[in-house]
């Protein structure tokens, strides 16, 4: 079972010589805001899935799908629950000065289909330079099922 524990999620993720996962560090501690604080929770939630969410989500960093290539993908974060009493699941995946490929919108949105019925995927960037370089590559769907987030 994973730990709950901001430090100690945080500390498998520091800096250390010649490594700097900064994705990983900024993924535990957006996901630690999100499970302490109900009222960002479901705000945030509101924002990418529609308003009435439940406040109770499950989120997960450790959940993996098959590809329609046959390969396994990770999404940084897996949030499920329900909007208007009706389940949702969203996966999001954190961007900090790393490439951005469109063909990963699609790999997670047939992840979804396939594993759902269907879902939401939003890249969330550490900086405006990220959302920039990806704006430009990264679809964003009227329907609101792909979305960048800047915090």
């Amino acid at each position: 079972m994973a730990s709950h524990n901001l430090l100690i999620n945080l500390f498998g993720w520091r800096h250390r010589e010649n490594v700097k996962p900064n994705e990983n560090f900024l993924t535990e501690a957006f996901v630690h805001v999100l499970r302490m604080n109900g009222a960002f929770r479901v705000q945030f939630l509101a924002d990418l899935v529609g308003n009435d969410v439940d406040p109770d989500v499950e989120i997960q960093t450790r959940s993996s799908y098959s590809s329609q290539s046959g390969t396994t993908i990770y999404p940084d974060i897996e949030i499920s629950g329900a909007v208007a009493g009706n389940p949702f699941v969203l996966l999001i995946e954190v961007k900090w000065g790393s490439g951005y490929d469109a063909g990963q919108v699609s790999k997670y949105r047939h992840a979804l289909n396939e594993a759902h019925g269907g879902g939401y995927v939003a890249f969330l960037c550490a900086s405006r330079k990220d959302f920039d370089r990806a704006f430009g590559v990264l679809p964003v769907s009227p329907d609101r099922s792909a979305r960048l987030i800047l915090p």
